[in-house]
């Protein structure tokens, strides 16, 4: 076999478990279960061994040809669906979309762009901070509106400037040199690290993108209202009135 005919026929192979991996994610589902050793062999049936796998086997007992054959031919240590491979097309497809959403944004006839970011504490403990960007997109002839996620960026300064820098290198890397003047705006939480005046995120971005003015995020802000509102008697009381009757309502429904 020829190099472009083993090349074609390994990505015939790949296909369906890259296509089986993005079904996954984009449904939100988990892939994994409580075991996946053992072979991926048409009708068997592995207790418990994640959706990914099943679904793998679902495809070929509905007649994908080329992924039971690479599945019964193929040595144990190349099948290309371990958890390090479903995790590697993951993390590839995540670039391929980060580098459409970032052509995208500098490809537009405006292409400003106002930079979100929040940090929080994954569940393996670890810092990340969310990038998140709003740009104006011409969809047909009109002019919408858009915020996409980016990244999410793993952060151990925890200081107005360290995260600062963070997100300075990542803006230079993705936007090139005409970020300092297509970033018109910055928005974070009210923390001092983030929106402090003289040593929060915003003041040190400042120096480099002038023209990104700060602005506090309105959903954080609204967060606050309610947390503050929620110290005053009358509108503890008309929660409790609000979940009495919402009781009441569903309650008369079962009789």
């Amino acid at each position: 076999m020829g190099r472009k005919q083993q090349a074609d026929s390994n990505r015939a192979k790949l296909e369906p478990i890259v296509k089986t991996v993005v079904f996954c994610t984009r449904s939100n589902l988990p892939f994994r279960g409580h075991r996946e050793d053992g072979p991926l062999t048409e009708g068997e049936s592995t207790k418990n061994d994640g959706l990914f796998r099943q679904l793998l086997r679902f495809r070929m007992e509905a007649g994908d040809s080329t992924l039971a054959d690479h599945v019964k031919t193929a040595a144990k240590n190349a099948t290309y669906c371990s958890k390090t491979v479903q995790n590697e097309i993951i993390l590839t497809a995540g670039d391929i979309l980060r580098e459409k959403l970032l052509n995208r944004i500098i490809s537009r006839p405006f292409p400003v762009f106002t930079l979100m970011a929040d940090e929080t504490t994954d569940i393996s403990g670890i810092e990340q901070m969310s990038v998140v960007v709003r740009y104006v997109d011409l969809v047909g002839d009109k002019y919408i509106i858009r915020e996409d996620f980016l990244d999410f960026l793993p952060v151990t300064d925890l200081t107005g400037m360290g995260l600062a820098d963070k997100l300075k290198t990542y803006v230079n890397d993705n936007f090139g040199t005409g970020a300092a003047t297509n970033m018109v705006g910055q928005g974070y939480d009210g923390a001092a690290a983030m929106s402090g005046r003289l040593n929060g995120v915003q003041a040190h971005l400042r120096k480099d993108f002038p023209l990104a003015v700060f602005v506090h995020c309105a959903s954080h802000r609204l967060n606050l209202v309610l947390s503050a509102s929620c110290s005053l008697a009358p509108v503890r009381n008309a929660q409790s009135t609000v979940a009495e009757v919402a009781n009441f309502v569903n309650k008369s429904s079962l009789i």
